[in-house]
């Protein structure tokens, strides 16, 4: 047989049986690497690069094969859609499915907060407005009272598993959202794939966000199976013609369009009365559960209409009156607390270190950034596909900008440019996808297909790669031991009503029950904590002054009743970015022992609960 023989059956489509056979393979292969890396996983061995430090090469290999896996069933000549599901699905088990099978306690020091509002809602079969934001948005937390309440499963005990289900809801919100943009199956199942593998934002744990966004994404699904242009003769379509002669005039002559015609429909259209309705029930939802995505949806459900034509102008107005209602009811709790417009889109500047950080800490954030850039890139390329292409950029472009717009609007805590990146990773995914598949259909031949397609795989995976460090770089902080959830609950069941827990520097978990009502209720879910004064901190460091800054800042609080916890949660959090040196947290404890005014209630597991008692005047 010759060499050009060879080649060709090589190359050749191998019969349906045979590619069922290689991926029923290589799922078998990353399934088993995975199991063994769990069972050689030692989380003690976390450092400046968290988890990443402490899973063994058998992980990352279960998730290669994963991702080439779905890559190679999306871009096959046949592309095979359930076996792409099946390997999909295997990814997000071994992202989100690994920390709970490692971890005693669900990860996350501040989804413990939610299990308190949760367990509140339980005890009183009602919320309080005045107690906290979450009172006031209780959509996700009374639906979760009620799923309690229902099957009989305590919050507590799936809690850990919620990441693998919103992972897993959210996906198929995407596909569902993305279909209308998207005629070929091969970008589709891309564009699910990058939603999922460049997702480091972590949203997606037992929290308002998890639930608000898949249902976001319906709704955005809905609207994009409206026509497009249906109001052109009016003032939004001589907007639209404005907006559209510039873009050809910005447009370079490379990303000119080469040929033009009308693309066939990704999926049928509604009608307006009907997705009206359909939309209603999760639109509905997402303004009871959470505060910032029913805002995004607002915005992005206007820039629709604004650019695209559709007949959404009723329902923007539809939704500004239910979000002016709903702010309504919580204006008493919201006027002296949170400003609505906060022009800052930029996260505020983390507390000076006082101590080097842990080594390769920084390389978390950074790996974030260049996920963010990698995605923005390639979605770039696709943007210049589709107007040489002729097709349709309007929509893609406009539910990427409508999130980007409220960054400099609102600093959302200092979380907005990630939150935006998170609202807009959708649609950056869908224009990616295109670029992708572009890649692979300029190939000629059967062997330069193949290589094009392994390059494909290599851009998600290396989209992926950065994912990874970026999610499991901060596990010394989201890590929460059995030693400070046990510590937490004994102080909610012990003290007195009003007493206030102050900390030595976040992480530690709190609000674990609903009795948190009965407690002091600070906005910061860390808050007091020595680390929070940088006057405070410095003084920390010596020792001389040390046990004068702790007393002074429990001195400060005006509570009557005042703790203060010291765990090992604190210390993990405040060495990996060098809050405060590890053996100063260490050194608390032990000198706070000896001082009269200060009483060890609490102690067990490495965790410390001391009570102060200042002196009688």
């Amino acid at each position: 047989m010759t060499t050009t023989a060879i080649r060709t059956r090589l190359l050749a489509p191998r019969a349906p049986w045979a590619r069922l056979l290689a991926h029923a393979l290589v799922l078998a292969a990353a399934i088993g690497l995975w199991l063994v890396a769990l069972g050689s996983t030692d989380i003690d061995a976390m450092r400046g690069l968290g988890l990443i430090d402490a899973l063994p090469p058998a992980y990352f290999a279960a998730v290669l094969l994963a991702l080439g896996g779905a890559v190679a069933a999306a871009l096959a000549r046949r592309p095979m859609p359930r076996i792409f599901v099946v390997h999909l699905g295997a990814l997000i088990v071994f992202l989100h499915g690994t920390t709970p099978l490692l971890y005693e306690e669900p990860r996350y020091p501040w989804v413990y907060k939610h299990l308190g509002v949760i367990d509140y809602i339980q005890m009183h079969g009602a919320v309080d407005r005045s107690i906290d934001i979450y009172n006031n948005w209780p959509g996700f937390f009374a639906a979760n009272s009620l799923l309690s309440d229902v099957t009989g499963l305590s919050p507590e005990s799936y809690a850990a598993w919620a990441q693998i289900f919103f992972a897993g809801v959210t996906a198929l919100a995407a596909a569902f959202a993305i279909r209308p943009l998207l005629s070929d199956p091969r970008p589709r199942m891309l564009a699910v794939l990058l939603v999922v593998a460049g997702d480091w934002v972590g949203q997606n744990y037992l929290s308002p966000q998890a639930l608000a966004l898949p249902l976001m994404l319906v709704v955005l699904g809905l609207w994009l199976r409206l026509p497009a242009g249906a109001d052109a003769d009016g003032r939004t379509g001589r907007v639209r013609a404005r907006i559209g002669r510039g873009t050809r005039r910005l447009t370079p002559p490379f990303a000119r369009p080469r040929h033009a015609g009308p693309a066939a429909p990704a999926a049928p259209p509604l009608d307006l009365r009907l997705a009206f309705a359909l939309a209603a029930l999760p639109a509905l939802a997402v303004v009871l559960i959470h505060q910032l995505t029913p805002i995004v949806l607002l915005m992005s459900t206007a820039m629709l209409a604004l650019c695209t034509g559709r007949r959404l102008w009723r329902a923007v107005g539809v939704l500004v009156v239910a979000e002016i209602i709903w702010i309504g009811l919580a204006w008493p709790y919201l006027t002296d607390r949170i400003s609505l417009l906060h022009f800052s889109g930029v996260p505020s500047p983390a507390p000076e270190a006082t101590a080097p950080p842990l080594p390769n800490a920084d390389l978390t954030a950074l790996s974030s950034r260049l996920t963010v850039l990698v995605v923005i890139l390639v979605a770039l390329a696709g943007v210049v596909r589709r107007l040489r292409g002729g097709r349709d950029v309007a929509a893609p472009l406009a539910l990427v900008a409508a999130p980007i717009l409220l960054v400099p609007l609102q600093s959302y805590g200092g979380e907005a440019g990630i939150r935006a990146y998170l609202f807009a990773l959708p649609w950056l995914a869908v224009l990616a996808s295109d670029a992708l598949v572009g890649v692979v259909d300029r190939a000629k031949g059967p062997s330069r297909r193949a290589v094009r397609t392994v390059a494909v795989g290599a851009a998600v995976a290396a989209v992926c790669g950065l994912t990874l460090v970026a999610y499991f770089g901060h596990e010394l902080e989201n890590y929460v031991g059995p030693e400070d959830v046990h510590a937490s609950t004994w102080f909610e069941d012990t003290a007195p009503d009003g007493a206030v827990l102050a900390f030595v520097a976040p992480g530690f978990p709190n609000r674990i029950s609903g009795r948190y009502a009965d407690l002091a209720v600070s906005q910061s879910a860390f808050s007091p904590a020595l680390s929070d004064d940088p006057y405070t901190r410095p003084l920390l460091l010596d020792q001389a002054t040390r046990v004068e800054a702790v007393r002074g800042l429990m001195q400060a609080l005006p509570e009557k009743d005042r703790y203060l916890a010291i765990g090992p949660s604190q210390e993990r959090g405040a060495e990996l970015y060098g809050i405060l040196p590890a053996q100063v947290v260490e050194a608390i404890p032990r000198e706070l022992e000896a001082q009269p005014d200060f009483t060890v209630v609490y102690d067990e597991g490495g965790t410390i609960i001391f009570r102060y008692d200042p002196p009688a005047s």
